[in-house]
C-alpha cells in the first residue's frame, strides 16, 4: 500500500479517537475522555515517529477532521447527524454564515464538508 494512503487512513483514525473522546467527555465521562487523549497523542507520536513530518500530511489531518469529526461526534454523543454545535470556530462561523443570508448553517455544513471531502480524495489520488 502507498504511504501516503497508510498514513492518510491513519490520520483519519487519529480524527475518530479524537471524536470519540470529546464525545465522551460531551456525555460527562472524563475517565473515559482521558483514555482517549491518551491514545490520541500516542497515535500522532507513533505516526511522526514512523512516517516523519510532511505537510501534505497535515493537509489531509485538517480535510480529514472536517469531513468526519463532527459526524462522529454526533453520533457517538447522542446528537442528530448533522447537529451543528455552538462552542467551537467552525461552529460559529458556519452559524454567522447561515444567519446573514438566512439559510440554516447545516447546509453550509454539509457543503464544507463536502468540499474537504472532495479535496481529501483529490489530494490522495494525485499522489497515488
Amino acid at each position: 500500500m502507498n504511504e501516503f494512503l497508510t498514513v492518510s487512513l491513519f490520520l483519519l483514525g487519529v480524527v475518530v479517537v479524537d471524536a470519540l473522546g470529546d464525545a465522551l467527555r460531551f456525555l460527562g465521562k472524563q475517565i473515559e475522555h482521558h483514555v482517549m487523549e491518551v491514545i490520541h497523542v500516542t497515535l500522532w507520536v507513533v505516526i511522526w515517529a514512523a512516517f516523519g513530518f510532511q505537510w501534505p500530511y497535515i493537509a489531509m489531518y485538517i480535510l480529514g477532521r472536517i469531513v468526519i469529526f463532527d459526524i462522529v461526534f454526533n453520533l457517538a454523543g447522542g446528537l442528530p447527524i448533522l447537529h451543528i454545535g455552538k462552542s467551537s470556530l467552525y461552529d460559529i462561523f458556519v452559524t454567522k454564515l447561515g444567519g446573514w443570508v438566512k439559510q440554516h448553517p447545516g447546509h453550509f455544513a454539509f457543503i464544507f464538508r463536502f468540499m474537504a471531502l472532495i479535496s481529501w480524495i483529490g489530494l490522495l489520488v494525485k499522489t497515488l
